[in-house]
């Protein structure tokens, strides 16, 4: 007889369907990270295999699979070039190629070779995002894959029935992962720690919501209608007080007449190194520039990806961090674009005088270029309030211009021409790259050297935590010029058109204006229940950064000094062995309470009476019935068969009649079931 193809595939479509959900609980963490293309041509093989599964069917044709994997090898080179190395190329071709092995398997083999790619897959999951939900994410997926694996090891003679379902192989998950839980822990906890998954260069094409290395009319205010996390800031002490959340990130010196772009700070100037590094020392020490006036502020930062180098602090900042350097305008960069949750201790004095005694020429030539003609009706203000006031007056004048008929608006118009002067004198309406552009051009054309630095601005305090939350609407461009004696001042145009900014912070000033309406970053704020789930679950993700992302070596040194005092070699191998013995008597716990199936009562009677007719001579097998053992007693011990029978009589009741019996005296009438002497 012809053995047909759904009889050699040999897989219930049961176990099909845990392989369809396996794959895609695998891939579907990693698809918001690669291009749209991967996961369609993945989701197309999945959609196509489910369909011929309804059907009753195996696999489409092979030259349907061949020219199904020719077009997603050229869509890889055409996205990623040659060679296609990297985590984002190699993770799109891993779920190809899953998707793939999916849609063509034909042997209980390949439903083997899909399980290992998607258990290769989802341990790459934390690759891509080490939020609290990406690990329980991760968590599910590794639980519905191994269930998956458990479905292929049972009996599929049923091969297309959905009625054999169990729950079971889940169960017998859920017992494993109480197991190797207490050993994980040990291994994290214990186990040298490795370098972080932010050195891997992931997300490098991703875009992220963020501060652009680019300033025009209308870039920032584009982020005051996003609610997402920019960055996480655990204070030890005190947090400032919110006039003081100045979140220095960028320094914007290039201006051509309109938008702004920053310095190339790696170039070699005539002081020596523009950028220091910790684990670098170099022969003009320019740190020395600063002048440190008050109190330190000691904080730590935990920062969403943002796929550039640059990082978020206060000034005057300053790390011990290897990776991170110091850059003359006082402003964080990493060594690499940050493309995962980054962690880093940060310590600054709000207070301070910078270049207090002089600018060099190069300096001042790049903070003092306004493109001159570009913007003509300013530059004519600017020179009458010269000739009228004289240049120390211009940054008071530039204030009460501001102060006097201007509004600050998350929804300013567009200024496509002469930017500074449509807004000065048309439009008057703006945001703070509107208000920080036009002050740095006016003050360069007074002849003060003036830079823009774009950042973040205040922070949502969590009421229970007591951690600052800075979200991407808190995100903020202000002003810098240069005073001989006394060095860079702040001078901050939205201080002085709208003060309750400043004081309040982004989210409250706008929830008591009238500008209420045409915000979308918080509208379910005023809802209790919302905002209150909304904080718990970002104090979940702070939980999880600070103590499972955030634990490093020294966090792991600290710990372990805390248990043992001073760390030596005989101690780490006496707590070792403690805690190796410690586990081994949980583990024979758990599988003897949780693993070992438990026995009813029923069974045990009945593997008494097996054992006790073994005794006297007769075997009992798979398949024989209570009639059978009956005949065999008749003949193998005839003196104790109406004993026998009067048992076989009580186990079918208790067996088939759902009657109740006594168990106790059964049992006693088992034991006395003994060979004659």
């Amino acid at each position: 007889m012809k053995v047909s193809a759904q009889q050699q595939l040999q897989l219930s479509r049961v176990q099909q369907l845990w392989l369809l959900l396996a794959l895609l609980v695998a891939c579907l963490p990693i698809w918001f990270f690669l291009p749209i293309w991967v996961a369609f041509g993945t989701l197309v093989a999945i959609s196509w295999r489910a369909r011929l599964l309804y059907k009753g069917k195996t696999r489409p044709k092979p030259w349907i699979i061949t020219l199904i994997a020719a077009t997603l090898i050229a869509a890889t080179l055409l996205q990623f070039g040659w060679p296609p190395l990297g985590v984002e190329p190699l993770s799109g071709i891993l779920t190809a190629a899953a998707g793939l092995k999916f849609l063509e398997m034909n042997r209980r083999q390949d439903s083997k070779k899909v399980i290992y790619l998607c258990l290769f897959i989802a341990s790459i999951q934390p690759v891509f995002t080490q939020s609290f939900g990406g690990f329980i994410f991760t968590l599910i997926s590794v639980t519905v894959i191994l269930t998956a694996q458990s479905m292929l090891l049972r009996d599929s003679n049923q091969q297309f029935s959905f009625f054999h379902f169990s729950f079971e192989p889940l169960r017998q998950v859920m017992r494993l992962a109480l197991v190797s839980i207490p050993l994980t822990l040990l291994i994290f906890v214990l186990a040298p720690r490795l370098p972080a998954f932010s050195v891997l260069p992931v997300q490098a094409n991703q875009a992220t919501t963020g501060i652009s290395d680019f300033m025009d009319p209308g870039s920032i205010s584009s982020l005051s209608n996003s609610n997402e996390v920019a960055f996480r800031v655990g204070f030890n002490g005190q947090a400032p007080s919110p006039r003081d959340l100045y979140w220095r990130g960028l320094v914007f010196t290039d201006f051509d007449g309109r938008a702004w772009q920053p310095a190339n700070e790696r170039r070699n100037i005539q002081d020596g190194q523009i950028i220091i590094w910790s684990d670098r020392r170099f022969g003009v020490e320019w740190r020395n520039e600063t002048e440190l006036l008050g109190g330190r502020t000691e904080y730590t930062v935990y920062l969403e990806p943002t796929n550039e180098d640059w990082l978020f602090a206060m000034p005057a900042a300053s790390t011990d961090r290897l990776a991170t350097g110091q850059a003359r305008n006082l402003r964080l960069i990493n060594r690499i674009p940050v493309t995962q949750p980054l962690k880093y201790d940060v310590v600054s004095y709000l207070d301070y005088r910078h270049q207090a005694s002089r600018l060099n020429p190069d300096q001042i030539l790049e903070n003092l270029d306004y493109a001159p003609g570009s913007n003509p009706q300013t530059e004519a203000l600017v020179q009458a309030w010269v000739d009228e006031f004289g240049i120390s007056a211009v940054p008071q004048n530039i204030l009460n211009l501001f102060n006097s008929e201007f509004t600050y608006t998350i929804d300013p118009p567009t200024y496509p021409g002469a930017a500074v002067d449509q807004f000065l004198f048309e439009g008057q309406r703006g945001f703070c790259e509107h208000f920080a552009s036009a002050a740095a051009a006016m003050l360069r054309m007074a002849g003060i050297p003036s830079r823009i630095v774009a950042g973040y601005q205040g922070g949502e305090l969590h009421p229970t935590e007591g951690y600052l939350i800075v979200h991407q609407y808190n995100a903020h461009a202000w002003v810098e010029y240069w005073v001989a004696g006394e060095g860079w001042i702040r001078l901050d145009p939205t201080a002085a058109v709208a003060p309750e900014r400043i004081e309040l912070g982004f989210e409250a000033f706008f929830r008591s204006s009238n500008s209420i309406d045409d915000a979308s970053f918080d509208r379910f704020g005023d809802l209790p229940i919302v905002n209150w789930l909304r904080l718990q679950w970002d104090s979940l993700n702070y939980r999880w950064l600070s103590a499972v992302l955030g634990y490093d070596s020294g966090t792991q040194l600290d710990l372990l000094e805390g248990i043992m005092g001073e760390v030596t070699p005989l101690k780490i191998g006496l707590v070792l062995v403690g805690i190796f013995s410690a586990f081994a008597i949980l583990y024979l716990f758990i599988t003897y309470y949780l693993m070992v199936p438990k026995v009813s009562n029923r069974q045990r009677l009945i593997n008494l009476f097996k054992r006790r007719l073994k005794g006297l001579g007769i075997t009992v097998t798979p398949g024989m019935t209570l009639q059978d053992i009956m005949s065999l007693a008749r003949v193998k011990t005839p003196e104790q068969k109406d004993k026998i029978l009067l048992i076989t009589a009580e186990l079918d009741k208790m067996l088939y009649q759902l009657n109740a019996v006594n168990a106790e005296r059964l049992k006693q009438e088992i034991h006395s079931l003994k060979p004659a002497p």
